[in-house]
C-alpha cells in the first residue's frame, strides 16, 4: 500500500499524510462482495416508512429511481447492504494497516489520526440509497480523533460539528495558533471537556443535474 510505503520513507520526518477512500460509493461491488451474508442483514427501521406529503417532490423521484435502479423488495436491499458492509470492510482492512504501520515505526505515539466521511448513505433507509437528501443516514458521518497525548481519555461528543472546524482542530493539537482568516473554530476546547461557542451547522446540497440519480 502507497500509504504504508510513504510512512516508512518519512519516519524520520515531519509529515502530514491524506488518504481518500473512494469506496463505499456506488455501483456497491467489490472484491468482498461475499464478505457478508444477505441474510444476517436487518433492515434499517424506517425502510418501509412512507414519506409525508410536505417533503419534497425530488425525493419522491430519487426513491423511484432507487426502486427502479435496486429494487424495493426487502432481499435486493439485503443484498446491496451486505455488498456496502463489503466495500466498508475493504476501507476497514486498509485504516488497519496504516494505523498497524504507525505501530511497527514507533510513530503511533507522535502522529494525530483523523477519520471521516464526506456524506453517509441512505442504504434502503426511508426506501432510498445514496446521499443528497437531508436525512440522518445521509447526512451525519463518523468524525474520529486519535490524539497521542490524550490516550485513555476516550469519549464521544455530543455537540454538532462541522467539517468546517477540521484545520483549525488539527492545528491547535499541532501545537500552532489557528490563522485567525480560517472559516471555523478550533474544537479542543471541547474534546478536552471545556466549551466552545455555540453555532448552527449548515448544510446545502444544490445541484445543476436534470436527472436525480446523482451519486456520482
Amino acid at each position: 500500500m502507497r500509504a504504508c510505503d510513504f510512512l516508512r520513507r518519512h519516519r524520520n520526518e515531519s509529515f502530514i499524510l491524506y488518504i481518500n477512500f473512494l469506496e463505499p460509493h456506488p455501483p456497491y461491488f467489490g472484491p468482498l462482495d461475499k464478505e457478508h451474508d444477505p441474510d444476517k442483514v436487518d433492515l434499517p427501521a424506517n425502510f418501509s416508512d412512507p414519506l409525508e406529503e410536505n417533503e419534497p417532490l425530488r425525493y419522491r423521484l430519487k426513491r423511484q429511481d432507487n426502486i427502479e435502479t435496486y429494487g424495493e423488495d426487502a432481499e435486493s436491499i439485503r443484498k446491496l447492504i451486505a455488498k456496502y458492509w463489503g466495500l466498508v470492510t475493504q476501507v476497514d482492512l486498509s485504516v488497519g494497516a496504516i494505523l498497524k504501520t504507525l505501530d511497527d515505526l514507533g510513530l503511533a505515539e507522535d502522529t494525530i489520526v483523523v477519520y471521516t466521511s464526506d456524506h453517509g448513505d441512505m442504504m434502503g433507509a426511508h426506501n432510498m440509497v445514496g446521499k443528497t437528501v437531508m436525512y440522518e443516514e445521509s447526512a451525519r458521518i463518523p468524525w474520529l480523533i486519535r490524539i497521542p497525548n490524550m490516550r485513555g481519555t476516550a469519549h464521544v461528543i455530543s455537540n454538532v460539528v462541522s467539517h468546517i472546524d477540521m484545520v483549525p482542530t488539527v492545528l491547535e493539537l499541532m501545537g500552532n495558533k489557528s490563522n485567525e482568516n480560517l472559516p471555523g473554530q478550533s474544537l479542543v476546547p471541547l474534546i478536552k471537556g471545556s466549551k466552545v461557542a455555540q453555532d448552527h451547522v449548515f448544510i446545502e446540497w444544490n445541484t445543476s443535474k436534470t436527472g436525480v440519480n446523482e451519486d456520482d
